[in-house]
């Protein structure tokens, strides 16, 4: 009986474990994704700041 509890825990044990990796593997694909839309994002707040910073000049020069 000891055996078979030593034997189903450590069945348990291996499919938390591999359950755990695949969700590891998840957020990181999901970390990849979210800093490729930071930077995209961080890129069009750039661009936006220069068009602004622009504008603000050529009406500062009228």
């Amino acid at each position: 009986m000891e055996e078979q509890l030593e034997t189903a825990l450590s069945v348990i044990r291996a499919k938390k474990t591999e359950l755990m990796m695949e969700d590891m593997k998840s957020l990181q694909e999901r970390e990849k994704l979210l800093i490729e839309e930071n930077q995209i994002l961080a890129s069009q707040v750039t661009k936006t700041s220069l068009m602004i910073l622009r504008a603000n000049s050529s009406l500062h020069l009228r």
